[in-house]
């Protein structure tokens, strides 16, 4: 585990913290100087006495006024790891619907598994555009992207060079 975590986010929650202030200066034409003076509240100094101003909302509760800044609790060091602390991200991440037609392995064109790749357009609608205005019918693979309305074609190499000779 590393020793010098708290420094480092420290660093990191410093700018961060900069960068929203001035985020909000720039919104409202402020400067920083004046955004915390309107949208700050007092906290206590967490490692001496008295009170500093940071960004933050107060709001009131059955118990009474909380306040809520900006990561204004304390880094603490655990020397050892939560028990039976797992990944948040988990098997989530298999993927959205292209890579799913990606690793189906065929063509969505011909039907082919030998080297799948991907054909990408900037913008589908200039796609359908340019091919409605000739009055001639789109090609097959325009009328695929079209049904399933996509922006990415899975399509094996011989259809990706097809396509972009038919492009030129």
């Amino acid at each position: 585990m590393a020793t010098d975590v708290g420094t480092k986010l420290e660093t990191y929650r410093y700018f961060h913290y900069g960068s929203m202030v001035k985020t909000i200066a720039g919104k409202e034409r402020l400067t920083s100087r004046k955004v915390i003076c309107k949208y700050g509240v007092m906290v206590p100094r967490k490692r001496s006495t008295g009170l500093r101003r940071v960004v933050g909302v107060q709001y009131s509760t059955q118990a009474g006024s909380k306040t809520v800044s900006y990561f204004d609790e304390s880094l603490v060091r655990m020397e050892h790891p939560l028990v039976g602390m797992s990944d948040c991200f988990g098997s989530s991440l298999g993927g959205g619907q292209l890579i799913k037609r990606f690793r189906a392995n065929v063509c969505e064109l011909c039907g082919s598994s030998e080297g799948i790749v991907v054909h990408h357009v900037r913008a589908l609608k200039k796609v359908v555009q340019k091919y409605s205005r000739h009055g001639k019918a789109p090609p097959v693979w325009v009328v695929v992207m079209m049904k399933i309305w996509r922006k990415a074609l899975v399509v094996c190499q011989s259809c990706h060079v097809e396509i972009h000779s038919v492009l030129l």
